[in-house]
């Protein structure tokens, strides 16, 4: 059986097959994951960056990005934003083109060493450079610059080569690969490596002093042009201090990260694929050593080989500068997705020189092709999680419902930490793309839905629609808004519309809402097409005990607008009424009215919040006492006006307060995975009542928490 499939054209077409099966399901992947919401870096590096150069702002292009200056991946930003409207599809497309040039320079590689034989290993490079194990390089539209600071250095790298091995110097050659070399500091601050190492293979080969002292000279000037007023960024790591309070920290970092794609190769993590990475990473340093002490005496009659060599050397000085900047947040940095692209093409420069050196031995042959299955067969589990595709659907839906917020200027600081750590700042930088319709907030059904409150929307469809209204929650720290939860489905069409706005009475727009939220609930008692019915918004505070219509965002189009009210249909329903408000305060005695004195007695809430949290001068009663699946309900006695403190787990919708005997004012509790205030203030509430806090939920992250004063 061995002896068939060694056969070349045997072995040609299985790993043609296992290469067209791995870049398949990488390009599925990010297909069928795509969401145009612009996430963490992209607010700054990209949304924030194009605003600045369109408003004259020069600088903007050479400007600090973290350490790097991104200036390649900057071109391609405004490229995706003029040109293409800001989806991000184009830089997406351009991601997975990058990884195909990476893979064809390894491939030329390939064929020039070992003389054209075994395309079996040029598929086999194909299909280990679209792994997905650099997920987030191949997903997130920001990371172009992390596959153009490999790959630029790379193709520098091997202009040099053609120049030093032509029998004739070659100026054309040289000079590519100089601008190559330049280019790279524009890439991340790693391509500072790329020219001093260019001068060292130069003298390696034996290249004429005069090209020596060119790429001398460029390295010095682009090292002080990149360092020229360089600003180390705040909350980083200091290689000097890393290397002398722990070097061994920054060896077992350097080799996590050299064997970060063989962690992949254990799916649960943990130790095991510790271990396997450390492994890994030093069978690599060990290779290299050995082929650099094989080689580099040789180095003028091997220049291809030499090449590759110093490209794995300057991922060894990648590895080495992003110890110094990320060993204080941990070893399992080195292990995360994004630093998996220059391990891969670290290990692809190391296959090519391993398989070349002894490719002319058949037993050697034999056990290369072998071993490259069992690799790619090792991998196929990690890439089946290409089309795994439940957890980042939801997990888009959550950005696509903070960028709504964004869009209806909803300080929603929760949800909005879904695309930003800082909700004002992000509000800031949304402003002018809001306003003028740019990236994700010129989208259908995105597009002007912030632009429609208090706009009379007509015509409205008369279809009826099914759905129902779960919860209305106060926004913390927005009393304008109250965020709106529920389902929405078109029977007749069979669809749930994405974009939903909701109108009152005199057709007046008070709010939006998107759908595609995961309700098997719903999908059991409607049908299988009703099963991302699930829809979250934002109605106008005002509005919040009306009967509002929810409409189908196509079919009210706006005044004077393309709307079609025979595509769409409406639905009326009571708004669930909100006995409080949030705030955000900082958590303390001031921030409460309600002592332990207004609690009724043999209450359910034993145990405290999932930190166990102690605050001055209060009591922390909670409904978790040995695990989130722990339930159970607490009276209070209040007063109108009253505020308390309340903590809740990441996850929720089981979670109720009502003011006893009125079953009409059960209102859900927010998600707060940070104490927030409950004022019970609301006009409508008797000068005192009970109100009865209620955690029914049983799933992780379920658990609910209040602070009242100790006396």
């Amino acid at each position: 059986m061995l002896k068939k499939l060694s056969s070349q054209p045997a072995l040609t077409l299985l790993f043609t097959v296992l290469a067209l099966g791995f870049i398949a399901l990488a390009v599925a992947g990010g297909a069928r994951t795509f969401s145009p919401v612009p996430f963490w870096d992209m607010w700054d590096g990209y949304v924030d960056f194009h605003g600045k150069v369109t408003g004259g702002e020069v600088s903007a292009w050479w400007a600090q990005h973290n350490e790097h200056r991104i200036v390649l991946s900057r071109l391609l930003f405004w490229a995706d934003i003029t040109w293409f409207g800001g989806t991000t599809r184009f830089l997406l497309v351009v991601n997975y083109l990058l990884l195909g040039v990476t893979g064809w320079v390894f491939w030329t590689a390939w064929r020039e060493l070992a003389g054209g034989k075994d395309a079996f290993v040029g598929l086999f490079l194909a299909a280990w450079l679209f792994s997905w194990s650099q997920e987030d390089n191949l997903l997130w539209a920001f990371q172009s610059q992390f596959i153009l600071a490999q790959l630029v250095p790379l193709l520098a790298f091997y202009c040099l080569h053609r120049a030093a091995s032509s029998p004739t110097p070659s100026p054309t050659a040289f000079a590519g690969a100089a601008l190559l070399g330049i280019a790279s500091i524009g890439t991340m601050a790693n391509g500072v490596l790329t020219l001093p190492l260019m001068t060292l293979y130069a003298v390696l080969v034996r290249e004429s002093w005069r090209r020596v002292v060119v790429l001398a000279v460029l390295s010095c000037l682009c090292l002080g042009v990149y360092f020229h007023d360089y600003v180390p960024p705040a909350g980083h790591g200091s290689l000097a201090l890393a290397l002398r309070d722990n070097p061994l920290g920054v060896a077992a970092f350097i080799l996590l990260y050299l064997g970060g794609p063989f962690a992949h190769f254990w799916p649960e993590g943990g130790a095991h694929a510790r271990h396997l990475a450390l492994g890994s990473g030093t069978f690599f340093v060990l290779s290299a050593v050995f082929l650099a002490w094989r080689t580099v005496p040789h180095a003028r009659h091997h220049t291809l080989a030499v090449a590759l060599l110093t490209f794995v050397l300057y991922i060894g000085g990648s590895a080495l500068g992003t110890a110094g900047g990320r060993l204080m947040f941990g070893l399992d940095q080195a292990l995360t997705s994004r630093y998996t692209t220059p391990s891969l093409m670290a290990w692809a420069a190391l296959c090519v020189l391993m398989l070349s050196r002894f490719s002319a031995q058949s037993r050697v042959r034999r056990t290369a092709w072998i071993f490259l299955l069992l690799v790619l067969l090792a991998m196929v589990p990690r890439q089946r999680l290409a089309i795994d595709v439940a957890q980042k659907k939801q997990a888009n839906f959550e950005r696509w419902i903070a960028a709504l917020a964004l869009e209806m200027r909803v300080r929603d600081e929760a949800q909005i930490r879904q695309v930003y750590p800082d909700a004002n700042r992000v509000l800031a930088v949304a402003e002018a793309p809001v306003r003028d319709n740019l990236v994700v907030f010129g989208l259908a059904p995105l597009k002007d839905l912030g632009k429609t409150l208090g706009v009379t929307l007509a015509p409205l469809p008369t279809r009826p629609c099914t759905g129902a209204v779960d919860a209305v929650q106060p926004v913390p720290g927005d009393r304008r808004f109250f965020r709106v939860t529920g389902w929405f489905y078109d029977p007749q069409r069979q669809v749930s519309p994405h974009g939903i706005r909701f109108v009152d009475a005199a057709n007046t727009g008070v709010g939006a809402a998107l759908s595609g939220q995961s309700r098997p609930d719903v999908a059991r008692a409607v049908g299988r097409r009703a099963h991302s019915t699930g829809f979250v918004g934002y109605v106008l505070a005002d509005s919040r005990h009306q009967a509002l219509t929810l409409v189908d965002v196509d079919a009210a189009a706006g005044a004077g607008g393309k709307g079609d009210a025979k595509v769409g249909c409406r639905l009326t329903l009571q708004m669930p009424a909100s006995v409080f408000h949030v705030n955000l305060v900082t958590p303390g005695p001031t921030a409460a009215t309600v002592s332990v004195q207004r609690l009724q007695p043999a209450h359910q809430w034993q145990g405290s919040d999932y930190l166990n949290s102690r605050i001055d001068d209060m009591v922390v009663l909670g409904s978790r006492r040995t695990g989130d699946a722990d339930t159970g309900a607490l009276t209070l006695n209040l007063r109108r006006g009253d505020q308390l403190l309340y903590r809740s787990g990441p996850t929720g919708g089981q979670q109720f307060v009502e003011v006893m005997g009125e079953p009409a004012s059960r209102s859900s509790l927010p998600i707060a995975p940070d104490w927030v205030q409950l004022d019970f203030s609301t006009p409508a509430l008797a000068a005192e009542f009970p109100v009865t806090f209620t955690d029914a939920g049983t799933g992780w992250g379920e658990w609910s928490a209040i602070a009242i004063r100790s006396k």
